[in-house]
């Protein structure tokens, strides 16, 4: 997205031309700043085309069942209502689409189907619900996630998908319609799109194995990388996107996220090598006050490309070598300024389970919930439960990903999980922080047990 910090967005809409870029196109792609909704006409699906897409509820993958019939809607007053809050969503080929979901049920859901309109194509999503020791009573409303991952050989056009959700009783809502405009953008070798959905100015920066970077104000690189797609209207489904053409050099491709001005976004990136997806990561509540933001990098060698998580640490958008020399590390990883640094609360997700912990001087609480989806969205599923730990921070060393971490010991004060068994038990792992977030690693009862990486997945970040 282009800009200038002395002009508004909307000051921006007519300052920044369409001609601002020039020499993006080619590969396939279209070379516009701007994010145009697909042709409203015929559906880009073909009956057996829903190879061309990967549909997650609420952070969980959905089985693509080809032939399954949806159940019929019970028109019982007690049967789960779906809403869905934007009916018409935008995307692009190899990017991943967000759209909130709000269901109103009587009962926990346990079956959530997409089907594609006018196929035979259902993805659906099995709850198993039944074993919740949860009690529901009355009507509830709660919201979740619909991601949509658009494979990068999907065509242009429009996309209705019907959402249908039936809950533990066996009562079926009636359909709800989402309608995803699918535009094109380029793709080939290499693709990095980053799509969010709320009203906020956010830039892509990819850093190819040279160094050069890729963005608003370079759009092209030496090694052929591109960007063809650059928002600047800051409006929710906004897509940005950078790609190789032909083949991508080997090497690390380091990707940045800065979050330039506007509301928190959640923000989902997709990643495509050779004309199919690598994979996908989403971000949720991407503060302003984040900046910019390193969020993974992808390796590209002889064995194709894959996806390297890790902590994101707040960055200056600068261009990095290589992943060990170069992680930003911005503060003090000494046992005595890890210990005042953590202080406070920590949320975080670990597939359903959302962990809040507390830490106030060597004691800390963790409370976990248990949700439905693996987004920690939906209802609670279970009692809450909650453990107090004595910790100690240890010293500091460097992981082979050039991140440092500190040794973490903790004696169980009292657990609602693990029973009273485990009260005055050690167990010894790892911790890694930093300006926003803390990660954990597994561990064990002995030193030894410690790991030599983080399981950067699912960090925690500070919520107060």
């Amino acid at each position: 997205m282009r800009k200038t910090r002395n002009h508004s967005i909307a000051s921006l809409l007519t300052i920044f031309l369409l001609s601002t870029i020039s020499g993006c196109g080619g590969g396939g792609s279209t070379s516009t700043t701007n994010n145009p909704s697909a042709d409203p006409g015929t559906p880009s699906l073909t009956p057996n085309a829903a190879n061309d897409l990967l549909i997650k509820f609420g952070g969980e993958l959905a089985e693509l069942k080809r032939g399954t019939t949806v159940p019929e809607p019970s028109n019982d007053s007690d049967q789960p209502q779906i809403q869905i809050i934007k009916e018409r969503s935008n995307g692009a080929n190899g990017s991943v689409v967000q759209t909130p979901v709000s269901i109103r049920s009587n009962d926990l859901i346990s079956t959530l189907y997409a089907k594609i309109s006018g196929t035979d194509d259902v993805f659906e999503l099995n709850l198993l619900n039944e074993e919740s020791d949860a009690s529901v009573q009355g009507s509830e409303v709660f919201d979740t996630n619909l991601e949509i991952a658009l494979q990068p050989d999907i065509k242009q056009g429009r996309v209705p998908i019907e959402i249908v959700a039936v809950d533990n009783s066996g009562r079926v809502s009636a359909p709800s319609i989402s309608e995803l405009d699918v535009l094109q953008v380029g793709t080939g070798g290499l693709q990095i799109s980053l799509n969010w959905n709320e009203f906020a100015d956010l830039d892509l920066h990819i850093f190819d194995p040279n160094g050069d970077e890729i963005y608003y104000a370079q759009p092209s690189s030496t090694s052929g990388g591109r960007l063809d797609l650059d928002d600047f209207d800051g409006s929710p489904d906004s897509i940005e996107n950078v790609f190789w053409p032909q083949e991508a050099p080997q090497g690390i491709y380091n990707i940045e996220v800065n979050h330039f001005t506007g509301e928190p976004a959640n923000i989902a990136l997709g990643i495509s090598y050779n004309g199919r997806f690598v994979d996908t990561l989403r971000f949720v509540d991407f503060l302003p006050e984040y900046d910019c933001v390193r969020f993974a990098s992808i390796v590209v060698d002889l064995n194709g490309a894959r996806l390297v998580k890790f902590p994101t640490p707040v960055s200056t958008c600068n261009a990095s070598g290589s992943i060990a020399d170069e992680v930003p590390q911005s503060r003090d990883h000494s046992p005595t300024a890890v210990f005042e640094r953590i202080q406070g609360t920590w949320k975080s997700c670990v597939l359903g389970l959302e962990l809040v912990r507390v830490f106030e001087g060597t004691r800390f609480t963790a409370s976990i919930d248990r949700f439905e989806f693996n987004d920690c969205t939906g209802r609670k599923i279970a009692p809450t439960e909650i453990n107090v730990y004595d910790f100690e921070v240890g010293n500091p060393r460097r992981t082979p990903e050039g991140f440092f971490i500190n040794e973490f010991d903790v004696t169980v004060l009292s657990s609602t999980t693990a029973g009273e068994g485990f009260v005055g038990e050690d167990f010894y792992q790892q911790i890694y922080s930093d300006d926003i977030q803390i990660a954990f690693s597994f561990g064990g009862p002995t030193p030894s047990d410690r790991p030599l990486n983080l399981d950067f997945e699912y960090p925690g970040f500070r919520i107060d």
